[in-house]
């Protein structure tokens, strides 16, 4: 009987192997890149009507914790692909695993920087006819993103209440470069010295046009106005497939 079960179990962890290995698609360093890599992926992306959204920020700051809950907050109506950038581990994938229509991992390597040759090489593992969000976890710094266009339709920036109020004036490169600017980790504004109203100050000095939603993750605050931010988004992609020519270009 012991050996029964044991092979039961075997052969059902097999399964989940090979299931995570099938969401697991990973794209090699070596993936070259260049300005035209920025436009086909821009041209794909339209063309399939997904709306897609680069998420830069530094580490800790919750981006893997925001995908998780905007995929599970979404994933009854609406179809998600990930990219997540990492320089050689595994950890926000296994996080990631199984909770969006596929996950694509990104090993940027040493260098670090998540480039358009990536995502373009990244797109071929999606169906993409089939999404309508492609969510991109940039790698987990405050300097360097703002270097490359990856093609998306719009980029988030996540910064947090643990890494303290002065972080948007620190890296003002990061906050010009937004769509929308969060804030994430408000749970903890109960027990941390944050200056929010110096934060937001910031911010708007920086970049007056992005919108700066407040939310938490772990409690759930402020996403609804984040997921309505989405759901926007999603409606303009969808409006220009409408215009698409025959050979991905706006008519």
């Amino acid at each position: 009987m012991a050996g029964g079960s044991g092979s039961g179990n075997d052969g059902a962890s097999s399964s989940s192997e090979s299931e995570a290995r099938m969401r697991r698609q990973i794209v090699p360093t070596s993936t070259g890149a260049d300005a035209s890599d920025a436009s086909a992926v821009r041209d794909l992306i339209r063309g399939a009507g997904a709306f897609a959204v680069n998420l830069v920020g530094g580490a800790g700051c919750g981006k893997t914790s925001l995908i998780k809950a905007t995929v599970e907050r979404l994933i009854l109506d609406r179809r998600i692909g990930v990219i997540t950038a990492d320089p050689g581990t595994r950890h926000d994938f296994d996080r990631l695993a199984g909770c969006a229509e596929r996950v694509v991992q990104v090993e940027t390597g040493p260098e670090g920087a998540l480039r358009p040759g990536h995502v373009r090489a990244a797109l071929g593992r999606f169906d993409l006819g089939r999404l309508d969000f492609l969510l991109i976890e940039n790698v987990s710094s405050l300097i360097g993103p703002e270097r490359f266009d990856l093609g998306q339709d719009a980029t988030a920036c996540v910064f947090s209440v643990a890494a303290g109020d002065d972080k948007a004036a620190k890296y003002p490169a990061i906050v010009r470069m937004a769509d929308v600017v969060l804030l994430n980790k408000t749970d903890l504004l109960d027990v941390m010295r944050f200056d929010v109203p110096a934060f937001r100050a910031g911010v708007r000095r920086l970049n007056p046009a992005a919108p700066l939603l407040e939310l938490s993750t772990l409690r759930g605050d402020g996403l609804d106005a984040w997921l309505a931010w989405l759901r926007e988004g999603e409606r303009g992609a969808k409006c220009r497939r409408g215009r698409m020519a025959p050979g991905g270009r706006t008519s």
